[in-house]
């Protein structure tokens, strides 16, 4: 069994921070057996451990500052300047710094193998939400076996069937398709899309991925399987099995939990009315309301750009105008930036002419103490002239 994460291609801001979560296991798969494949999102500690967790992890304050040092030495530099240290957005520049020295400083001698939610003590970690699929495999053929269907039924799991994959011998990818959907919306069966042999003495080795997951409501993940034998020997129409002959092995738990880390270096040019509208429909649509985690804080950092020279390479001077840390999700951040920046504007009156405000994001985990950065957008850009 083997499990990953990975980041979603991106189009759009609609998917830049979404990831697939992707399952491989392999098992002989009788015909009277079944495989429960359950799937855990949002673990997070046993609230003492997350007490005892907190703010204890070297790598992640200095990512923390990493992610923010160019704005905020911009701003620090400012510190120099008449009446510089008046100015609200370098008040929080050094309150910021501040805060962020005092948490290096305090994990200094920390390392990961030494951290207390260190992954390979993670096993009491717990899911805020599980789903569990029973998975049933037929063959055709005796010697030379061709894989034929793999039938899934939900356990009381909500989640959108998976796409489904199974590799060949030479370990290439052969996508498996929905069959004629059945009077059960419960059971679904899929079928390879081309022929699948399984050689004698070989095992099917699936793969079950759930795409487009957003890191505002699913921030990590973990499998594990159990098998069931003999469950079911008259099918499932039929009466059940006397527990005396239904075979159960351990449970199974891979021994990580997978938490994406997604990264758009791409510049998104952003579209409204205004700043705060053209601000806030980007968050929407990176964060869906309907489906965000409660408590979600950004690290928002946002610089005035203007071109020097044009042309085919074009040279642009970049001054940073705000740091906003700690800055909750709802429905008034686009609003909340956008008057920062305003006044930033009425106070340094800079040349607009072709200048862009480029602002960058940067999303932490609210289900790990530890909190690993999940995404990062460099740039969101948005031009002057239409603020």
């Amino acid at each position: 069994m083997s499990q990953n994460g990975a980041p979603t291609a991106p189009s759009d801001l609609a998917t830049a921070a979404t990831w697939t979560f992707r399952l491989v296991y392999s098992h002989d798969h009788a015909p009277q057996d079944r495989v429960i494949v359950t799937v855990a999102f949002n673990l997070s500690p046993p609230p003492a451990k997350a007490r005892a967790a907190a703010g204890s992890d070297l790598f992640t304050a200095l990512a923390q500052y990493v992610a923010v040092a160019d704005d905020l030495n911009g701003l620090l530099d400012s510190l120099g300047d008449p009446g510089g240290s008046a100015r609200p957005e370098v008040a929080n520049a050094v309150t910021t710094f501040a805060d962020l020295a005092e948490r290096i400083a305090d994990a200094w001698a920390v390392r990961l193998p030494n951290d207390p939610i260190d992954p390979a003590d993670d096993d009491d970690w717990v899911p805020a939400e599980s789903h569990a699929f029973a998975v049933a495999v037929t063959t055709t053929g005796k010697t030379d076996r061709l894989l034929d269907t793999v039938v899934l039924t939900r356990l009381g799991a909500t989640l959108p069937w998976p796409k489904l994959a199974c590799e060949t011998v030479g370990g290439r990818a052969i996508p498996m398709v929905l069959d004629t959907p059945t009077s059960d919306p419960n059971q679904a069966t899929f079928r390879p899309l081309n022929a699948v042999a399984l050689p004698a003495g070989t095992r099917p080795v699936l793969s079950l991925a759930w795409p487009d997951l957003t890191v505002g409501a699913v921030q990590n993940a973990r499998t594990s399987l159990e098998v069931v034998r003999n469950a079911d020997l008259l099918g499932p129409q039929g009466p059940a099995t006397d527990p005396r002959f239904v075979y159960r092995t351990a449970t199974v738990t891979a021994t990580d939990i997978v938490t994406p880390s997604i990264t758009r270096p791409s510049p998104f040019a952003l579209s409204g009315a205004s700043l705060a509208d053209a601000l806030q429909t980007a968050l929407d649509q990176l964060f869906p309301p309907a489906l965000r985690l409660p408590g979600l804080t950004l690290t928002v950092g946002a610089s005035y750009v203007h071109p020097l020279v044009d042309g085919p390479d074009p040279l642009y001077s970049e001054l940073p105008a705000g740091l906003f840390p700690n800055l909750a999700l709802d429905g008034d951040t686009g609003r909340t930036i956008a008057d920062a920046l305003t006044t930033w504007l009425d106070r340094v009156q800079p040349d607009t002419r072709g200048a862009v405000w480029a602002i960058s994001l940067m999303l932490d985990s609210t289900v790990d103490p530890g909190g690993r950065v999940l995404l990062t957008v460099d740039r969101l850009l948005y031009p002057l002239t239409a603020a």
